[in-house]
Order: structure tokens, then sequence, then C-alpha cells
């Protein structure tokens, strides 16, 4: 299994059992994950995000050895110098981008936004832009926010369509609105870590639009990960269906 929902780091407004590599690594195997997509949790909330990012790679290189952890770097479009970072990231080793519009205050098609997806599909990385980090009743009462605006996200899909962009945290509503809204777009995804309910989406998704454009992801540390292998695992969906989800579709996006 291919984990394309994962971070790691620490959150201001809660604490994990696991914060870092060395913490992260027993939980992926006591759930079968062989390897996960990871950015910096601390970054969501960094003003600058990029010395999480530092932070997360060096944590990355000195307890991975085997390579099971694909970094992802987190960036604000709108932080001054964001281009710097971005190269800066390519040759620490960072292989995507993961976007927070809620969190860093803009929208995915913004012109900030659209310049770093160039970037990054210049660089031949995958852009995973999060819907939500959390369930929006969760939020801290002075850090209320709702999560970012799927039309946004859509327009920016349709302005690069060689980009590989990923939609994450979609809830059950807004996954199958951007799977048909992208359905001609050979390179735009949806993982399935927040679809909820009802209890057979995953088979009215894949009955709708086949199982070519989902990704398995956990949303680990922020959900067990047994939820997510789950609701593939248990769905009345195809075996070849099960595998493209879980690794096959990843695969094919990472080169693997």
């Amino acid at each position: 299994m291919i984990d394309f929902c994962c971070d790691i780091g620490n959150y201001a407004f809660r604490q994990w059992p696991a914060a870092d590599v060395v913490g992260t690594l027993p939980l992926m195997d006591r759930a079968g994950i062989d390897t996960a997509l990871v950015g910096s949790i601390d970054a969501i909330t960094y003003v600058s995000p990029h010395p999480a990012n530092e932070r997360l790679m060096a944590d990355i290189k000195a307890n991975d050895p085997a390579g099971r952890l694909i970094p992802l770097t987190v960036l604000s479009p709108v932080y001054p110098g964001v281009e710097r970072d971005m190269e800066e990231s390519r040759e620490l080793g960072f292989r995507g981008l993961k976007l927070y519009p809620n969190y860093h205050g803009y929208h995915a098609d913004d012109a900030p936004a659209l310049r770093l997806i160039e970037m990054a599909t210049g660089f031949g990385w995958p852009v995973l832009v999060t819907m939500r980090v959390e369930d929006e009743r969760h939020h801290h009462p002075l850090m209320k926010g709702g999560g970012a605006d799927l039309k946004t996200v859509i327009r920016a899909a349709k302005q690069f369509p060689e980009a590989t962009i990923i939609l994450s945290g979609g809830s059950s509503a807004e996954t199958p609105q951007f799977l048909a809204a992208t359905r001609d777009l050979p390179n735009a995804y949806a993982e399935l870590s927040y679809g909820k309910r009802p209890m057979k989406a995953l088979e009215g998704l894949v009955g709708q639009f086949g199982s070519e454009k989902m990704l398995f992801g956990t949303h680990m540390p922020f959900v067990y990960p047994g939820c997510g292998i789950a609701k593939i695992a248990e769905a009345a969906i195809p075996d070849d269906a099960k595998h493209a989800i879980l690794e096959g579709n990843a695969k094919r996006i990472l080169g693997l």
C-alpha cells in the first residue's frame, strides 16, 4: 500500500503518539503500509513554512534508510521568497508539493499558487491541494475556518491540464464533484482519506468514475490508518479496483 496522505510533525492544537520518523514507521508497519508521501505538520501553522520542511528532511535522511517516506514540501505561495524555497526543496530531495490554501490565506487559482503549481509541474512533481486538515467542528475556538474553495481547485487543475493535481482531504460531497469536473484531465486525482459517508460511498464512486483517478490515503496521524484501509478493503468493488487505489495509481504517478 502507498499512502498519499500522511504527515509528520507537531500540531499546534493536539499531541500525537508519534511526531517524527522514528515513531511514524512503526505505525506504518502495524497497518501494513509500505510507502507514504509525507509533509510537515509544523509547516501548516508556520508563517514561514520552509524551516519546517528542512527539519522534516533532516529527520527522514537520518531515520529512513530504506526510503519508505517520499517527502513533500509544504509552502505558502504568498510568502516572500517562496520560489527560492521551491528550488531549495528540489535540491534537498523533496519530490512533490503540498498546499494548504485555507491555512496560508489564498485560493488555489490565485496567481501565486498557479506559479508554484507551474514550477512543480516543471520539476515533475505531483501537487496535493489540501481541502482541510481536520473536521471544522474540531477547530480551536480562535482558529475557526472552513475548508478550501473547491471551485478554485478545479479551476487551477484546468489551468494546467498537464499538471498532476491531487485533491486531498475532500469530503464525500467534494470528491465526486472534483472527479466529475476534471473527468477529461488525465492527471487529476483524488485521495480518499476524508470520505466518511455514506457507508458504501466508494462503491458509488468507482461505479461512476472507475478506479483510475483515486488514491489511498490515511491522513495519519490525524486519523487511525485502519480507517482508510478498511473503507477500501471492505468495499464491494473488484480486486483490480482495490489494487489500483491502494497501489497501482500511485506507482503510475510516482514512476515506480
